[in-house]
């Protein structure tokens, strides 16, 4: 199977699992992954035409309707650890129709898209702060990238002391409306999972202005107070942050 067939197939939609297509894949990592990261930055450059006209109907229409690969390519790049893929992925992430299934589907709103960007990370978190401070992005998206710096964080590629200062800097850039709580879980669920006792107080002002509806101050200091005294494992049972486990990750989104 050649590379352009290979990305013929896995542009086909999810109804069955490719695994030929994706095993010639990784067989030939190096070829698809260029005609991949070619998709992605064609997908990336529609998209910034789109955004500079105002995403009008017909052309988002028209654009969302052609097949592509990057349901399965994205997870592939991922699973090579291709760090020339990250920023493209991270702007297409604040595509507001990124969850279409001729795009990146579901999994774009769920916990892969955390696991994805924390294994494309390149070293720079800008884009991923860029993510969560989008207003025009899917919720769920933003959500899961407060996830995305903590794994970052814990896995000691990001100091913890810039991760701080962008969640104080959100405090006071995050909108406040009642349909922005789930960004606001995210913050709370940094701060903890981080450690960061000096931020409490934010937090506290945070519950106090009705921010955080899912969760409790007192909840809080609880996970505060847990990840305070296990700094090597931080998250509670059951709660914990999984790093890429690899593209078979995404066998469980494809009908069988």
């Amino acid at each position: 199977m050649t590379p352009s067939q290979i990305l013929k197939v896995l542009s086909q939609g999810h109804d069955r699992w490719p695994g030929e297509a994706l095993e010639a894949a990784s067989a030939q990592r190096s070829e698809v992954g260029v005609l991949l990261l070619e998709k992605l930055a064609q997908a990336v450059a529609e998209i910034e035409n789109l955004d500079a006209a105002g995403f009008p109907k017909a052309k988002v229409k028209r654009f969302l309707n052609a097949t592509s690969p990057l349901f399965f390519g994205v997870f592939l790049l991922a699973d090579w650890r291709e760090r020339a893929a990250y920023r493209p992925f991270a702007r297409l992430m604040r595509f507001p129709w990124v969850s279409h299934d001729n795009l990146l589907g579901e999994p774009a709103l769920e916990e892969p898209g955390y696991r994805i960007m924390a294994s494309l990370y390149d070293g720079d978190p800008q884009v991923i702060f860029d993510i969560i401070l989008d207003g025009g992005a899917d919720r769920s998206v933003r959500f899961w990238q407060w996830h995305a710096l903590t794994l970052i964080a814990l896995e000691g590629k990001l100091d913890r002391t810039v991760a701080a200062d962008f969640a104080r800097q959100a405090f006071g850039k995050l909108s406040r409306d009642e349909e922005e709580s789930l960004i606001w879980s995210g913050w709370e669920k940094l701060v903890s999972r981080l450690a960061l006792t000096d931020l409490a107080p934010l937090v506290r002002q945070a519950h106090d202005s009705e921010l955080l509806v899912e969760s409790t101050y007192e909840e809080f200091q609880e996970d505060l107070e847990y990840a305070v005294a296990h700094r090597d494992a931080p998250c509670r049972p059951g709660d914990e942050l999984q790093a890429f486990a690899g593209v078979q990750e995404l066998e469980s989104w494809v009908e069988s």
